[in-house]
């Protein structure tokens, strides 16, 4: 979750500097990384994230970055062993 959260400061510093192509394959690395694990959630942002930055839409970029920001700074992380 640290790197997610990470990645939510590089998205929005990545809008200023209107560099969509990177922050478009961000979301898709995010989009890939959260159902494995269990955060659909995290899925579905990075979706979004990707999406907005096809269409070069900072704004949509930045709101799917801080709920995604959101979400991680209210979920519980809980390691099981099998």
């Amino acid at each position: 979750m640290d790197r997610r959260r990470a990645d939510t400061d590089t998205i929005e510093t990545l809008v200023s500097e209107g560099d969509f192509e990177t922050i478009q394959s961000m979301g898709h690395s995010i989009k890939g990384s959260g159902g494995g694990y269990g955060f659909d959630p995290i899925t579905e942002f990075g979706s979004e994230i990707e999406l907005a930055a096809k269409e070069a839409d900072g704004p949509a970029v930045i709101v799917a970055a801080r709920k995604m920001r959101a979400y991680i700074e209210i979920v519980e992380v809980v390691l099981v062993d099998e």
